[in-house]
């Protein structure tokens, strides 16, 4: 069995391992063998971290050297009800400090319960000009200085959405052909749904 593993050529390993998707496919596939391991390594596009205390923005990246797009949980789900005590943590700005310069090709960031200040929105703006999506999901700390900074800078942003679980509201920017042209729609979620004013 050992033999057939290693008798594929690196290529086509990447090219089989491109239509697993599943973030846990994905880290099953990586412990069959040191070359696997690698393999995956260098061809992992997305990374998903459920608990943003569970690594370090240095151990990802000196795992997964060339990210694409990273989803990046926070503060637990009951911080949704304000059951956690203010000031608890869940900051993003190390992360985004360490991937600015080891990932300056990242072209999505998902963000969910973290503190995202306008420092942090400016230097997302700086550093990362292919920069085609944005999600904040019950983020807070930040203004809309910080997404004027978004608007200003990631001139191939095609999405950019912030949404809030307390307030209910969500925010869409779209940018055609490089360049940041409206504010698309605000709608307020009700419990039956939500509905657009466009």
């Amino acid at each position: 069995m050992q033999r057939m593993v290693n008798s594929f050529p690196e290529e086509v390993l990447e090219y089989v391992f491109s239509f697993i998707q599943t973030d846990q496919d994905r880290n099953s596939i990586s412990t069959v063998c040191k070359s696997w391991y690698e393999i995956e390594r260098w061809c992992r596009r997305r990374i998903f971290i459920g608990n943003c205390y569970a690594v370090s923005p240095r151990m990802l990246i000196r795992r997964f050297p060339d990210v694409r797009s990273i989803e990046l949980k926070g503060k637990p789900h009951f911080a949704d009800f304000n059951l956690v005590p203010e000031g608890w943590g869940g900051y993003v700005y190390p992360w985004i400090a360490a991937m600015a310069s080891a990932y300056p090709w990242l072209e999505e960031i998902k963000l969910k319960r973290m503190v995202v200040t306008d420092e942090t929105l400016e230097l997302i703006a700086k550093s990362f000009k292919n920069m085609k999506l944005l999600v904040l999901s019950s983020c807070e700390g930040f203004s809309t200085d910080g997404l004027a900074s978004i608007a200003a800078n990631c001139r191939v942003l095609s999405k950019c959405v912030k949404r809030s679980n307390l307030v209910g509201l969500e925010l869409h920017i779209v940018a055609f052909e490089g360049r940041l042209q409206e504010i698309i729609s605000q709608f307020w979620v009700v419990p039956d749904g939500f509905h657009s004013w466009i």
